[in-house]
């Protein structure tokens, strides 16, 4: 009764106890009726009174075992269908079409498998259900949209089998083959009732076991569920015996009357009402419940475990308030209806975008399963006793067409562009429509009696089309309440079931019935045909041959990889042209007007747009382990967001702690990034430390993990910096394996002794970050590694070039012929460093990053005049990302702050709006800083970086005429801030293509994690090296060719241990040399003209040992006395 009617808003629809289909709901179920398809084993024991062919109970349970055995298979789903559905890289409009296919399909299909099952048969369809549920949940392991459409159709097909085919099949068991009595049917239920929502809470904790503590990802309980589902089909298989209905059902007669008494019946229309709207919201509140607390990262399985017992306790509430009789069951029914009302309520406040209170959305969630649970069995009981019996099987029916109708169109909201307010203007229509909900239950207040119950007249005489031998409501229904939940109202109602000649319970005939039924009806006349005259068969022998069977030919690849970019205007590096292009399995395959193309390719209209190459992002922290910490943006977040943007690589840079080896962190780097990005990747490798060993591992990385270029720090004292002498033994290497050096330039040593100065000074927020760190201290270090990297014959990549200083440093570099490149980033070139000092200390926080933003606002527009001249090459954006509460690590100590920007998604607005949209750049110049100079740098050209014949397909289609705000509520990464808030940016990325995948298609994001590659980066760039090379050949070192010398030779007379027993005799002639600045003489005395002085302010004798007395020399002529 009861947990028949539990179809749980939350992890997925509770059908009747313990059946749970997600979202797949019938559209003809009766949620009382339902009970007739949750048989346990743990029936009533044979009455010996009634009947007298029974089988023992232990032969009789491996027939109900598999009505029973769907529980837990349909409940280890539940939980994880949307998240499934996301974890695949759906946005939530999309995820809503998915479910509104599979409400649809329930609708459609539930109308008609009722009828099947009798006409075809049940067992037929019971064995038919466990194939296209066990499909349907295969089809789950695709992430091709299409597949989980069909996916979703064939779950809906199941779910209306299952809650027709089943039930059909035990009542015509029970009363006809075992000749059971119709009043066990009602403790049978209960009982099976209690023990399936048991099954459901155990069903919840195993797929949160196998999905998230096993991490075996959503799509694990939906392959648990099959074998479970392909046992079920064995026995049904094996131990089921075939039955189905007598007499055909008149489908249009019995819809037809049902829609009859609807509108004509004002209690039958009212409780129609009531239903319609509940449930409606029911459906809503399925599909919400993840997305609304998925942010808090619960885990899903126990949640809805913990919605089942919610819906058990309301169950239990409704049996021991009836069995006590305190309040009536229309006093119930609004009670449920106001409970659902106030929680929805609390979810309107709860949902609010800027500020999402996950703990009180749960609340409100539990509060609102208690109500469902609260419900059902009170409508239940109120259905019963208003539905007129014979029509109770249409009616109902008619009941469910409105509430999918409901729930779909609120869904779709959600996929209109239109409707901006999100999941918390879906639940204040949740609210209006309870609020119908209970003006239409105010109408049963006084009528919650059966002798107040509107019932049919009875009709004394059968109507001409009236079915003698079909199921007919019992004359006294016999009500037991020995269980939790108590008796199944009109459980046992017959819908059409058939009782065969041979039914050992066969109904007795009144005597107009049976004189009806004895007056025999005249035979149709038959007509004498003639004999068929017989066909002679010809056979005609045929020649058999043997042949050769032809390879599967395969290069008909699936439309889905086939694209058509028509009528846009391709831009290069180089040149900008109208053409078309056609895609085919992620490669540019033609380009040009009037193509040939093969059928079935996708056209997107490109005309009045650019179609520029995928840009690619030079300088990434994804999930970077960093002050005490990890980057927010993981490598799936962070690539998502980047496609969004219309970036369609990353290269990221692999940065352990120090003398952490190599290859372990390019492992632990791979392995973080391969399973989860959703665009291609390359890593740079980062050089904390340096040994022999670094150098082994370098020639590794080089040769065979397609690693190319190698960052070092001059910054982070005791961290990550290298000395100079370090630094050149590095860039020596690098030019040995044709690698290229990568600095970030600041002072590190200087850096420090700053910091020790601002906090002795009192001086702790954000504002020191940059206060002690001027542009003096990164220019310095840039001119101090292009000068190391010069003398190594090393080329030179200056990371996130920050200040107007260190960018003349590059620029003059460059012109006196140095390989050097330069990396203006996003930040230094869409804002400045005036943000350390706001008032804020979030917002100063959130911009602090190393090297700092420049608080002069003239930095931006130089640095981008720099770009688009040339002097500086390409762009990145050290997106490395921290939330609020990290940052707040150094809420006492900007030294604490982690360091950290966004970036990767907004990189290509803000160069096109702060460099091509002010004419500073031209489109063709704005693709090679943004994509091409990066694809030649770093050796993936023409891979990437352009459009041409054999390139990948990354691709983007920019419409320079659109525009956008960019905001921290609206972006795809994970942090909660924006260093660009607020700026509108002209140029907008409308269509996105990695690999030949359409991933960005009007706004919406369309991302698989796992779906980008690595992509490996060979060294020996031609851009790069081609000048190396040459000049390693023409200015190597060379002697001078001369006579030999052949002229004196000065000769040192004292051997060395003359010199060591001088300097140990003399104690003018000391050890330390801090006091010599000539060499000793040839007689190994001290230069006379060597001084004694010493900037510490030793002297040169202090360590000799003072001597008592000293003797004194007359002068010739004897010593003088007196006054003179």
């Amino acid at each position: 009764m009861v947990s028949s009617c539990i179809k749980s808003s939350f992890p997925f629809c509770w059908q009747p106890a313990g059946y749970v289909f997600p979202f797949d709901l019938p559209a003809n179920h009766s949620f009382e009726n339902l009970e007739r398809c949750k048989i346990s084993t743990v029936g009533a024991r044979k009455d010996e009174s009634v009947g007298n062919n029974l089988s023992s109970s232990s032969s009789r349970e491996p027939t109900l075992l598999p009505i029973c055995w769907p529980c837990l298979p349909t409940g280890l789903q539940g939980p994880y269908l949307y998240k499934l559905y996301s974890y695949y890289g759906f946005q939530e409009p999309q995820i809503a079409v998915l479910y509104v296919f599979g409400f649809a399909a329930s609708v459609i299909f539930g109308t008609w498998t009722h009828i099947a099952a009798d006409n075809f048969g049940r067992k037929k369809l019971c064995l038919f259900f466990t194939v296209i549920y066990s499909l349907s949940c295969f089809l789950k392991l695709s992430r091709s949209y299409g597949v989980l459409i069909i996916g979703r159709i064939l779950g809906g097909l199941a779910t209306s089998v299952l809650f027709s085919a089943f039930e059909a099949w035990y009542v015509h068991e029970h009363l006809e083959t075992h000749d059971f009595p119709k009043e066990w049917i009602s403790v049978t239920f209960a009982k099976a009732s209690f023990w399936n929502g048991i099954m459901a809470v155990i069903a919840g904790i195993t797929a949160n076991v196998v999905s998230e503590w096993f991490g075996l990802g959503p799509v694990a309980p939906y392959m648990l569920a099959v074998p479970f589902l392909i046992f079920a089909g064995i026995i049904v298989f094996t131990h089921w015996n075939e039955n189905s209905a007598v007499t055909k059902v008149k489908f249009r007669k019995q819809c037809g009357e049902g829609f009859r008494k609807i509108v004509t019946v004002e209690e039958i229309f009212m409780i129609g009402a009531v239903e319609s709207l509940y449930e409606s919201v029911i459906y809503i509140t399925i599909f919400l419940w993840t997305p609304i607390l998925e942010p808090g990262k619960p885990s899903l399985g126990l949640v809805f475990s913990s919605f089942m017992i919610s819906i058990l306790i309301g169950q239990a509430f409704f049996q021991i308030t009836i069995a006590k009789k305190k309040l009536s069951v229309s006093i119930l029914l609004l009670a449920s209806i106001f409970i659902a009302f106030i929680a929805n309520l609390i979810l309107v406040i709860s949902t609010n975008p800027n500020y999402q209170m996950y703990d009180l959305s749960y609340a409100a969630l539990i509060l609102f399963q208690v109500g469902v649970g609260l419900y059902f069995p009170s409508m239940g009981f109120l259905r019963s006793h208003i539905i007129p019996d014979t029509h109770r099987w249409s009616i109902i029916n008619w009941f469910r067409v409105p509430i999918n109708i409901i729930a779909c169109i609120v869904l779709m909201l959600l996929h209109e562009d239109v409707f901006q307010h999100g999941n918390r203007m879906i639940f204040v229509i949740c609210v209006i429509l309870l609020f119908l909900a209970i003006l239409s239950g105010f109408s049963f207040s006084e009528s919650d009696s059966p002798r107040k119950m509107p019932r049919e007249r009875k009709i004394p005489s059968p109507e001409p089309d009236f079915d003698f031998f079909a199921p007919h409501p019992h004359p006294t229904k016999v009500r037991v309440i020995n269980s939790m939940f108590g008796s199944v109202p009109d459980a046992f109602d017959g819908k059409t079931l058939e009782l065969g000649k041979e039914s050992p319970r066969r109904q007795k005939k009144t005597t107009e019935d049976a004189t009806a039924t004895a007056t025999p009806e005249p035979e149709p006349e038959t007509k004498t045909e003639p004999d068929p005259v017989p066909v002679e068969e010809v056979v005609k022998p045929s020649v058999a041959s043997e042949v050769k069977a032809m390879a599967w030919d395969t290069s008909d690849k699936s439309a889905q990889s086939r694209l058509f970019i028509k009528g846009g205007r391709i831009v290069n590096d180089d040149q900008s042209f109208d053409a078309d292009i056609y895609i085919e399995d992620g490669i540019i395959k033609q380009i040009g007007n009037n193509l040939v193309i093969p059928g079935g390719a996708r056209t997107i209209e490109a005309k009045g747009k650019l179609v520029i190459p995928g840009g690619i992002d030079t300088h990434t922290h994804m999930q970077l382990p960093f002050m005490g910490t990890h980057a927010v943006d993981d490598f799936y977040s962070g690539t998502k967001a980047a496609l969004a943007g219309g970036t369609t690589m990353i290269i990221d840079f692999v940065l352990d702690q120090k003398n952490v080896s190599l290859l372990e962190a390019y492992d632990k780097w791979r392995n973080w990034a391969d399973s989860k990005v959703c665009c291609d990747y390359a890593l740079h490798s980062c050089v904390t430390w340096w040994s022999p060993e670094v150098a082994k591992e370098m020639d590794i990385l080089c040769k065979e993990k397609g690693i190319n270029s190698f960052k070092m720090f001059l910054a982070y004292k005791d961290v990550f910096m290298l000395e100079d002498n370090e630094l050149y033994e590095v860039f020596k290497r690098c030019r040995e394996l044709g690698a290229l050096g990568m600095v970030h330039a600041e002072n590190g040593h200087l850096i420090a002794e700053k910091s020790s100065e601002m906090i002795q000074h009192g001086i702790t927020g954000p504002e020191a970050h940059e206060m002690c760190r001027p542009e003096e201290v990164e220019a310095e270090a840039t001119n101090r590694a292009i000068t190391l990297a010069n003398q190594a014959n090393c080329p030179l990549y200056i990371v996130h070039v920050m200040s107007k200083s260190a960018a003349k440093v590059v620029t003059k570099a460059r012109r006196q012929g140095k390989v050097v490149f330069g990396e203006p980033i996003a930040a230094s070139l869409g804002t400045d460093g005036t943000h350390y000092w706001n008032k804020c200390w979030r917002h100063a926080a959130g911009h602090v990053m190393g090297p700092p933003l420049r608080p002069d606002p003239t930095t931006p527009g130089y640095l981008m005049d720099l770009l688009a001249n040339n002097d500086l090459q390409v762009t990145g954006t050290d997106n490395c990302t921290f939330n609020a509460d990290q940052k707040a690590l150094g809420k006492d100590d900007f030294r604490k702050i982690p360091n950290g920007v966004n970036g990767v998604e907004d990189r290509m607005s803000v160069i096109w709006e702060k460099g091509v949209h002010t004419g500073k750049m031209d489109p063709c110049r704005f693709v090679a800083v943004t994509s091409t100079n990066a694809a030649k740098i770093f050796n993936i050209y023409p891979q990437k970086g352009r459009i041409a014949v054999g390139s990948d397909a990354d691709i983007v289609i920019w419409n320079p005429n659109a525009s956008r705000t960019i905001s921290a509520k609206t972006h795809h990464q994970a942090v909660d801030f924006n260093i660009f808030e607020g700026m509108t940016c002209h140029g907008v990325a409308e269509y996105v293509m990695t690999n030949g995948h359409v991933v960005l298609d009007e706004g919406q994001v369309r991302v698989t994690q796992g779906m980008g590659r690595f992509i490996p980066l060979p060294c020996n760039s031609e851009t790069v090296f081609s000048r190396i090379r040459e000049r390693e050949r023409t200015n190597k070192p060379c002697k001078v060719d001369r006579e030999p010398y052949d002229g004196p030779v000065a000769k040192i007379t004292a051997t060395q241990m003359q010199e060591k027993s001088i300097v140990a005799d003399n104690p003018i002639v000391p050890n330390n040399a801090e006091f010599h600045g000539r060499p000793m003489t040839s007689s190994g005395a001290r230069n006379l003209q060597d001084s004694t002085f010493s900037l510490s302010g030793h002297q040169i004798d202090e360590k000799s040992p003072r001597r008592s007395t000293t003797r004194s020399l007359n002068p010739p002529g004897g010593k003088s006395s007196g006054l003179w």
